[in-house]
């Protein structure tokens, strides 16, 4: 059973970093909010699972998607992609 105040550890993939890095300041900052809620669980209100993917995940932030894996023995999150709903599922 998980300790309650365990921190999930995020990291950001390259190609996740480079789109923040990409974005406005405010949608920085939604992207941001919206990462930080991971630490606290790697299931947040309004996550799915991804089907045909073993523990991928995505969040929904507005018009943008965040794809994670999770790796629950280590509690860290790893954000795979960060795109718009049109594109975030190709090339998965």
């Amino acid at each position: 059973m998980s300790n309650a105040t365990s921190r999930w550890k995020v990291k950001l993939g390259r190609k996740a970093r480079k789109f923040i890095q990409r974005q406005s300041k405010d949608v920085q900052r939604r992207l941001e909010r919206a990462i930080s809620r991971l630490e606290e669980t790697p299931y947040p209100a309004g996550y799915k699972k991804l089907s045909g993917h073993p523990n991928l995940y995505r969040l929904r932030e507005g018009n943008w998607r965040i794809v994670y894996f999770v790796e629950g023995d280590q509690l860290v999150i790893l954000i795979v992609k960060i795109a718009s709903r049109g594109e975030v599922y190709r090339n998965l």
